[in-house]
Parts: C-alpha cells; structure tokens; sequence
C-alpha cells in the first residue's frame, strides 16, 4: 500500500502505520506550502513524541527541523491538527485558535479509554506551548496560552466500524481540514 492508494481506500482495509506516517507528512508539507494556509498539520512524529520530556522534545523536534519545516507560518493559522496515538488507535486532535478550544475527533469511541486519550491530549497542548507559545504573543492571552483551551470530544465524529481504520479516519479529516467547520 503506498500514499497513492489512500485515494481509493475502503473501510477494512488495515493500513501499516509508516504508511499514516508518510500521508500525513505528505499533506503537512502540502498545507504549508499554501499562499495562505489557514491550517497547520503537525507530523505524527509531535503526538508520538509528546511523552518526551519538554526539554527533549523541544530538542528533538528543532534538531530535526521540524518547526522551521512544517510550523514557518504557525502564526497565520486559524487551527492546528495533532494525530494521538493511543496504543494501536490513532484520533486527530484540533486545536481552534480563533474559538480557543481543542477538539478530539475519534472515530473509534466505543472502545476507547476516553480518560487515556484526553491525557495524552493534554501533553500535547503542554508540548505545542514549548514549541509555539510565544509565536501567539499578542494574539493570545500568554506564552502557554493553549493549555487554557478546553478540550471537547466531537460528539458527531464519523465512527469505524472494525479495528483497523482509525488511521484512515485521521487521514481524510486532514485531507479534508475544510470540513471539520460544516461538521462541527
């Protein structure tokens, strides 16, 4: 299965993480190369790393270049997508920066552990405030200022139906960023 084949998916088809990996690096790149991109898509890499201490994520992720490759126009965004990876499970986490609010859309919600997943999500609000706290100076209230949005599960989020497609739920949502404002 390659990125191409993303295009033709069907439900029940079990997609090998490093092939989530590379779609959603590949629609990060895209994003950020807009004339005026209204949303920032983070690599998997920022959710799989968000158990990190702050100081080694913070060094990781500018040791690789990926602020500067990815996040150049964070401060031109109107909403951030974070992939969160739980156990073998992957939901997409949006942070609104214009309504102050993050939202977790799982698409596998009768068996997720909600607690879990809401705590991972809150490492990774504390880890987007290390690397882009102070981009919102002045925009925002202070240089941690996501860790003050509050988390909400979107109750309407489209549901899998087997085990295997979550990542192919994170991937449309992405692909199709516009959609979340006519879902939500």
């Amino acid at each position: 299965l390659i990125c191409v084949d993303l295009r033709s998916l069907a439900p029940n088809q079990n997609i090998e993480l490093g092939v989530i990996n590379g779609v959603v690096g590949k629609l990060t790149i895209e994003e950020s190369k807009k004339a005026v991109p209204t949303n920032t898509l983070l690599p998997t890499i920022v959710g799989l790393k968000s158990g990190d201490t702050q100081t080694e994520f913070y060094k990781y992720m500018t040791s690789q270049k990926l602020v500067s490759k990815y996040c150049s126009r964070i401060r031109d965004s109107e909403r951030i997508f974070v992939p969160i990876y739980l156990a073998l499970h992957v939901a997409l986490m949006v942070v609104d920066i214009k309504i102050r609010e993050v939202a977790i859309w799982d698409s596998y919600k009768k068996h997720t552990n909600t607690p879990d997943l809401e705590a991972k999500a809150k490492q990774i609000v504390t880890m987007l405030d290390v690397l882009f706290g102070k981009d919102f100076s002045g925009i925002l209230d202070d240089d941690h200022p996501f860790q003050h949005f509050p988390i909400q599960f979107v109750v309407e989020a489209p549901q899998q139906s087997n085990d295997d497609d979550s990542g192919m739920f994170v991937v449309k949502l992405m692909k199709g960023a516009t959609s979340l404002d006519k879902a939500a």
